[in-house]
């Protein structure tokens, strides 16, 4: 007895028997027929690849393990009683056959037809039998994963977005079809450097991280205005005697700084007026084009993986490393930021010594 018979096959629902062609995922350990999982093309578990499982064997009463089989009485061919349909010839089992008479039009679907409809519908429930297993009732949104978004299909690009596809997909149909760029996306309105460095976006992520940095130091220089008069007493105070003895010198420096900023307090004051609707600007701005910008930066990485030639599983696994997300690059860009604010801030009171 073989180590699945028995087992009922993920694809076609059917039950493994003692000489079929087994299979399983080299991930999960899902079985197949292998005609079932060459037809796929990929492993179609998704419940257990994304939870990182692996695929636990149903235990069967004994009796259950025996297979009933029926035969056709149009061609005579074995099939089993589960079938709807001879898989030879295409006539339905449960039913007796009247062959058409001389002269009458035989309305039985030709065999391709039957095979493309039960193909959409084993589709159709295995999408929906994932879904339930992901708690979600359709993973696509109602869309058909095979629909074009430009030249790539829309499951490659679901495969990419990983996370929060039904809320992505419809965007990216109708950036495609309508040439439309605008699209309220409230997390890059608040923080744009952050959600594209969630997305894996990071060239851009560090350089918004530095206009804003940027952006920051008029901030910066009208804070040092006002506290610099507060360090300056407290080098005078007598608790602090121990640190004007180690720094004889610095309230002369910072008053010299002082005395520079108050130079320019009224160019100081603007700066901060005019970086602040900055920063609001941009923040609009990648507001309302960030869902644009992701779906390029998806669509191009897409387009690359499948160009190379990548079919499959294989080709499913690379998008999934190329897009999806990734918290940790947001730690990343938060700690460049904030030591390129800090390394500003020691350039620009340099400049005022």
């Amino acid at each position: 007895m073989g180590l699945h018979t028995g087992d009922p096959c993920f694809y076609c629902q059917k039950v493994l028997r003692e000489n079929d062609d087994v299979v399983v995922c080299p991930e999960c350990g899902t079985p197949y027929h292998r005609a079932c999982y060459q037809e796929a093309g990929f492993c179609v578990n998704h419940a257990l690849h994304e939870s990182g499982g692996s695929w636990t064997r149903i235990k069967l009463p004994q009796e259950a393990t025996k297979v009933e089989m029926t035969h056709c009485s149009n061609c005579g061919a074995e099939n089993d009683v589960s079938s709807q349909r001879c898989q030879n010839c295409g006539v339905p089992l449960h039913t007796p056959y009247v062959p058409p008479s001389l002269g009458q039009q035989d309305t039985t679907p030709p065999a391709s037809t039957q095979s493309e409809e039960k193909h959409r519908e084993s589709l159709r429930e295995r999408i929906q039998h994932t879904a339930e297993q992901m708690g979600i009732e359709d993973p696509y949104g109602a869309m058909n994963p095979e629909e074009q978004i430009g030249k790539e299909r829309l499951g490659d690009m679901a495969d990419f977005v990983a996370k929060n596809q039904i809320y992505f997909l419809p965007k990216f149909l109708r950036f495609a079809r309508e040439n439309r760029r605008i699209s309220l996306n409230c997390p890059c309105l608040l923080f744009p450097q952050l959600y594209f460095a969630y997305r894996k976006m990071l060239p851009l992520a560090l350089v918004l991280a530095g206009i804003f940095a940027l952006i920051q130091m008029p901030q910066m220089a009208q804070t040092l205005l006002i506290t610099l008069p507060d360090m300056i007493a407290s080098f005078s105070s007598e608790g602090n005697q121990l640190l004007a003895n180690l720094y004889p010198n610095a309230p002369e420096l910072m008053q010299g700084m002082l005395d520079q900023l108050k130079s320019h307090q009224i160019l100081i004051e603007n700066l901060v007026t005019v970086c602040n609707y900055l920063d609001l600007c941009l923040s609009i701005v990648f507001g309302l084009l960030g869902n644009w910008i992701y779906y390029r930066h998806a669509y191009r990485r897409v387009e690359k993986v499948c160009s190379a030639g990548f079919t499959g599983p294989i080709r499913r696994m690379r998008l999934r490393q190329e897009g999806g997300t990734n918290g940790w690059l947001i730690v990343v860009v938060i700690v460049v930021e904030y030591v390129l604010v800090t390394a500003l801030t020691m350039v620009l009171m340099l400049l005022l010594m």
